[in-house]
């Protein structure tokens, strides 16, 4: 068994809102199927034609017709926010922006973001990016972008609109708060490289800041607290999971093994 290096440091947890989270991702269906697939046959074939009858009513009756592969790709999304309030149905264009940003760089404003009623709401801006150099805060409500209002927006075309071709330029109206004033900023997009783990020292004391949990985050942590256990700190490691808005549940697991000795971690 492998010696844990958290293992001779204590420490604290400063997380007053942190959510871990598991993402269903799907690939988008290249065609439309026309009938139920040949597994279907003779397992729960009742369900399967409902789908497909329902498909066949709405493009039958619907004011004007619907283009089928949208209705199939809606439907898709549909039972993926059936699951849980955090699974939800990738598009195989967005796949690649995606798995950029779980591996920890892609080519945006380096945010966060949570989709409320009046905009985008800031959940974390990311060291580095453009949105957090602009002084753009957690709790900052992204209203405009280019103009246009976002609450008339659907979530992907909103962050649709906030990616574009590195150097590009986008800007935003910003709210903060209860400010009657809408702050406009304009941004350059650019490649964010995102840490997860930074480490500072204060009154004696080491703070390791998880600021989200990507593919590297656990090792990184590893990493880092095997360097402060061989520095022989005389107080403990407070963790701050503070702005962090969840990630990847393994990596997730993976860190708080380096603290627990014992017991189930995830039921």
């Amino acid at each position: 068994m492998k010696k844990n290096p958290a293992c001779s440091v204590k420490p604290i947890l400063l997380a007053p809102a942190l959510f871990f989270w598991a993402v269903a991702v799907f690939a988008a269906p290249q065609e439309a199927a026309q009938k139920p697939p040949a597994k279907a046959q003779g397992r729960n074939m009742a369900e399967y034609e409902l789908f497909f009858e329902a498909v066949d009513a709405i493009k039958g009756r619907y004011v004007t017709e619907p283009e089928q592969k949208k209705l199939i790709r809606d439907a898709i999304a549909g039972m993926a926010m059936g699951l849980d309030p955090f699974s939800r149905y990738v598009a195989s264009k967005d796949a690649e922006d995606e798995e950029s940003y779980i591996e920890g760089s892609y080519i945006g404003i380096g945010v966060e973001v949570a989709m409320r009623e009046e905009g985008l709401e800031v959940v974390t801006p990311i060291e580095g990016g453009s949105a957090k150099l602009a002084g753009i805060a957690s709790g900052d409500l992204i209203e405009e972008i280019n103009g246009d209002q976002v609450a008339e927006m659907g979530y992907d075309e909103a962050i649709e609109r906030l990616k574009g071709p590195e150097d590009t330029k986008v800007t935003l109206g910003v709210r903060r708060g209860q400010s009657q004033e809408l702050k406009i900023v304009t941004l350059t997009r650019r490649r964010v490289e995102m840490k997860s783990v930074y480490l500072q020292e204060a009154q004696g004391a080491f703070i390791i800041r998880l600021t989200s949990f990507q593919r590297s985050t656990a090792e990184e942590l590893r990493s880092m607290l095997a360097k402060i256990s061989a520095s022989k700190p005389k107080s403990g490691v407070i963790i701050d999971l503070r702005d962090n808005p969840g990630g990847l549940i393994d990596q997730a697991v993976k860190a708080a093994d380096l603290f627990l000795k014992k017991g189930k971690i995830v039921y």
